[in-house]
């Protein structure tokens, strides 16, 4: 008897595995990579391979495939881009269960995510609210001050070299607590070190296969779940305190919200996922180019030359040495300190910003895919890599090349399509915290290349030439090459 209940219930588990919900017959024919019973888990494993040889196996370019029974069509070329970043039948934070990553795990969704028919969510907001030229003015004495102080205690280091990745790791995230949540961490080295710890793990975490195979524990999903438990016990007794009865008044992102008599759970909510993604990708990608001008000595010196130039027009005292002179840039000064940079973090921002862009069509009827016959049907996700225009060769030429001056205004090629550049998102969901991302990344290399000449060494400080570091473009986190060294002279 008990043998008979066990195969029945294989039986039915295998029948319930094998099972395909029916599908609407102008859904895109399926990729043949496939793994039995569980759907193209190569969507999570290969994500950046897995899509171009999908794309490529298909007459049309756009392709289905199952992961678990979540039907997913893939997207590629202008047309089909344009409608998939333009529909608003294709819901952003309903597609996020296929990345799996960060401290918020869906479903449900909090309500801070969710927008009115006309307008933003609470999370928009209040990051719209932050970049305000009001309160970044405010807060540039505190993040310049940051780093000069990051980059001057180089100074006592007796070998002349760092990793550049750890070292400006550290610096974004302290910068971004003071502007993104409280200088309660930035201040308190011990809660810096928690912010910095639980970070890291969010960011080596995904969780996204867990929707081809719901039935089954996964470690990674658990660390997702301890990842969001640390980062709410480091920012709630932050927001207790502050909305307790005579509380100190700061004038931080958190007395913002206070002031505007916002919920503790839509407070403590907001920073937990603000203090992560304001790192995602600033974090890693900061110390990237300092290593990419350490490899590239013209970039540096024309950035140098950029930066004395700024320092002529908006210093108060111009006999100070150059470091000392950017203490007293204004915000409009930081924001139009380096056309290069510019260009440069553009130029990362393309080459690192490879990942599927996932939304889901939560309508009431079909979405066309433009330019073509096919469609996804209600209920399922559609995921368009952004590779397919990063990697583009009639945009950009040689694309896994790094070359700032492609985006130089003579010679770029971007613009020949709609959102073929796909850095800070595109279309309907663009990235609202993207000023702030932009004047961190100028503060940073200005205090680094104000104070010190660099150069690529090796892990013994002997140099070496110009690199060609490779990123893996099938990782979900995109990880940045480990044992990278600089060497720092000061000027």
């Amino acid at each position: 008897m008990g043998l008979t209940i066990l195969l029945a219930s294989a039986f039915l588990f295998l029948a319930y595995l094998s099972y395909a919900p029916p599908l609407h017959p102008n859904a895109p024919p399926f990729t043949s990579d496939k793994n039995l019973l569980i759907g193209s888990y190569g969507f999570f494993t290969k994500r950046w391979s897995f899509f171009k040889d999908s794309r490529e196996h298909s007459k049309t370019g756009q392709f289905s495939f199952w992961l678990g029974k979540n039907h997913v069509v893939g997207i590629t070329g202008e047309k089909a881009r344009r409608g998939f970043l333009e529909n608003r039948n294709l819901d952003f934070v309903s597609g996020a269960p296929l990345h799996g990553v960060g401290p918020e795990s869906v479903p449900p969704i909090h309500d801070i995510y969710v927008a009115p028919a006309q307008g933003h969510s609470y999370f928009q907001r209040r990051v719209l609210d932050i970049m305000q030229p009001e309160y970044l003015t405010k807060r540039l004495p505190l993040v310049t001050k940051d780093a000069c102080d990051y980059f001057s205690s180089m100074r006592k280091n007796s070998s002349g070299m760092i990793n550049p990745i750890g070292v400006c790791y550290r610096l974004v995230l302290q910068q971004s607590s003071r502007v993104m949540c409280a200088d309660d961490i930035a201040e308190a080295p011990v809660l810096l070190d928690s912010y910095v710890n639980w970070t890291t793990l969010l960011l080596h975490v995904s969780s996204g296969h867990t929707m081809c195979t719901p039935w089954l524990p996964s470690i990674q999903h658990m660390k997702r779940m301890y990842g969001r438990w640390g980062m709410k016990r480091l920012v709630t007794p932050i927001v207790e305190k502050r909305t307790s009865a005579g509380a100190h008044h700061g004038e931080d992102a958190l007395q913002m919200m206070v002031d505007k008599g916002d919920s503790k759970d839509y407070m403590i909510t907001f920073f937990i996922n603000a203090l992560f993604i304001s790192v995602a990708h600033s974090g890693k990608l900061a110390g990237a180019v300092l290593n990419m001008l350490a490899n590239h000595t013209d970039w540096q010196d024309t950035i140098y030359g950029e930066i004395q130039a700024t320092a002529n027009k908006y210093a108060t005292n111009k006999d100070l040495p150059l470091d000392e002179q950017l203490n007293s840039f204004s915000l409009e000064a930081w924001e139009s300190l380096s056309s290069f940079i510019e260009i440069l973090f553009k130029e990362v921002l393309r080459l690192h910003i490879i990942f599927p862009m996932v939304r889901q069509n939560v309508g009431s009827s079909p979405v066309p895919i433009s330019g073509t016959k096919y469609v996804i049907p209600v209920g399922s996700f559609a995921a368009y890599n952004t590779g397919d225009a990063h990697f583009d060769e009639k945009l950009y030429p040689n694309p896994q090349t790094l070359n700032p001056l492609r985006f130089a205004k003579e010679h770029d090629k971007s613009k020949k399509e709609t959102y073929a550049f796909l850095g800070w998102g595109n279309g309907r969901h663009r990235c609202v915290g993207q000023r702030w991302a932009k004047l961190q990344q100028n503060i940073i290399i200005a205090y680094a290349l104000a104070m010190y000449q660099w150069s690529a060494c090796d892990a013994n400080g002997q140099s070496v030439g110009p690199s060609d570091h490779k990123t893996d473009f099938d990782k979900h986190s995109n990880k940045l090459p480990q044992g990278i060294f600089l060497k720092h002279v000061p000027r």
